[in-house]
């Protein structure tokens, strides 16, 4: 199978002892087929070839130039609470232990909707505004008029 020759050589290029050439926010895919996209980093017995992808949370063309992708830019894709509902996004990095990418929380005057599990990997990403005593007596004395 595919995925059994792709573990075969990778052992083959760990036996012969070549290394990853690929930048550190890429990785190695290696074959031993002579293809447009692979460059070939052994010319022994081994016969080795390799490409460079970036990894998770990076963006590139070839592999090689790979930037860390900001989540929190995307608009049409944001990932936490909505801006008007009181939510924010802080991009990570992808290798941040506790929270690889990006953080979602709620801004001041915002809770956390307890109706919604906290995201492990990113925080909180159902805010709901925090309604205090001051503001229900407020709304009491000086109802709003629609």
């Amino acid at each position: 199978t595919i995925q059994n020759e792709k573990t075969v050589l990778f052992r083959v290029a760990e036996e012969a002892s070549i290394p990853c050439p690929c930048p550190e926010n890429s990785y190695c895919t290696y074959t031993n087929v002579e293809r447009n996209d692979f460059w070939q980093i052994s010319e022994d017995k081994y016969n080795v070839y390799h490409n460079c992808t970036c990894k998770d949370g990076f963006t590139g063309d070839d592999g090689w130039r790979c930037d860390m992708i900001n989540e929190c830019s995307n608009n049409d894709n944001w990932p936490c609470a909505p801006i008007d509902e009181g939510g924010f996004c802080v991009n990570t990095h992808p290798n941040n232990p506790k929270y690889p990418k990006y953080k979602c929380g709620c801004r001041s005057g915002f809770i956390a909707d307890e109706n919604y599990t906290i995201d492990v990997n990113h925080g909180v990403k159902h805010c709901l505004k925090n309604v205090t005593d001051e503001d229900i007596c407020n709304e009491r004395i000086f109802p709003t008029i629609v």
